[in-house]
């Protein structure tokens, strides 16, 4: 592995990644490295985002490069390599908690990304998420070049009313139509110079994205926009109670239980969804914070609103990889060394 390497600027990339005319500083925040083997690169990518397992596609020489910054919330990091598939499995996911979702944008060749049940082709231009706690598989049968947008998920789901689960089954154009605007603002993320102007340019780029992945629908209204925080509130307070229903969730909040549908259809979720998703959030957690042996899988279950021991570990299993039972308490990235 070397670090320090700079390459030398491109003008097919549309994206300031070499930052011509700009303040030193920004040269200084750069972070790079450069491997020439499979299990260094290995490595370098799982410390710079989450455990991945990278494999070389063909006997041909293996190179792999980053250069990462911090751009107020989110990191930003350009990739380049050979040939390869880089994996997230059942392993990774159950021993490292990722709170990450990544925006990867093809810069040059192309790519296959496998996640949310479906296949997305990616070519130069084009971009797609991934999730940290999803099985995930990206494949490149030629050289090539991305820029991955890290962003925590608690950031950007306070941001965007997409449901991520969705958001995992599309793509976006960053050439035309509303990817354009997605293009500018992280265009604009990676030259701002202070806090502030990175902290507006980064809420731009979410509001820019979330509005990319769903081009169809016309933006809420107000009353959607009142609603959905309050309803993601009282989920969480009464994530035990099987009792909940669209009808009392309504009620609770003050809203027609049409309104209330309405607003959860902006999402790309049903109530029903939603509420699953909290009930998982909140098992995964319990299960984090309990020690193994003192561990109670059905009364985790149950505290989490599931009455069904089977059903629980189906879902739980499809979301994060592994049988709530064999679920040993992720540690983060940090912890890990």
């Amino acid at each position: 592995m070397t670090e320090g390497l700079k390459p030398s600027p491109r003008r097919a990339d549309w994206l300031p990644h070499e930052y011509r005319g700009r303040p030193r500083a920004l040269y200084d925040s750069i972070h790079e490295s450069s491997y020439d083997n499979v299990e260094d690169w290995r490595t370098g990518i799982s410390d710079t985002f989450v455990p991945l397992v990278p494999a070389a596609i063909g006997a041909g020489p293996f190179h792999g490069a980053l250069q990462s910054m911090q751009r107020g919330p989110l990191t930003v990091c350009r990739i380049e390599g050979s040939s390869q598939v880089v994996r997230r499995g059942p392993r990774e996911i159950a021993t490292t908690r990722g709170d990450f979702a990544y925006f990867n944008i093809q810069l040059s060749g192309s790519g296959e990304v496998r996640s949310g049940g479906g296949v997305r082709k990616t070519e130069p231009g084009s971009g797609a998420i991934v999730l940290a706690d999803h099985l995930f598989e990206l494949k490149f049968e030629q050289p090539f070049s991305q820029l991955c947008v890290a962003m925590p998920i608690a950031w950007l789901q306070a941001r965007c009313g997409l449901s991520l689960g969705v958001a995992v089954t599309r793509s976006v154009d960053l050439l035309n139509g509303t990817g354009r605007v997605v293009k500018a603002a992280l265009s604009a993320l990676m030259e701002a110079t202070d806090a502030s102007e990175m902290a507006q340019c980064s809420d731009l780029f979410a509001s820019a994205l979330d509005m990319a992945l769903r081009p169809h629908q016309m933006p809420a209204p107000a009353i959607d926009g009142a609603v959905m925080p309050s309803l993601i509130r009282l989920l969480s307070q009464r994530v035990g109670d099987d009792s909940l229903t669209p009808t009392s969730a309504a009620a609770a909040l003050g809203c027609s239980v049409r309104t209330l549908h309405a607003a959860c259809q902006r999402t790309g979720r049903s109530f029903g969804r939603m509420l699953l998703d909290v009930r998982l959030d909140a098992a995964e957690e319990a299960l984090r914070s309990t020690p193994v042996l003192s561990r109670r899988v059905g009364s985790i279950a149950f505290a989490c609103g599931f009455s069904d021991l089977s059903h629980f570990s189906r879902v739980f299993r499809a979301r994060f990889g592994v049988a709530p039972r064999d679920y040993h308490g992720p540690r983060t990235s940090d912890q890990i060394s």
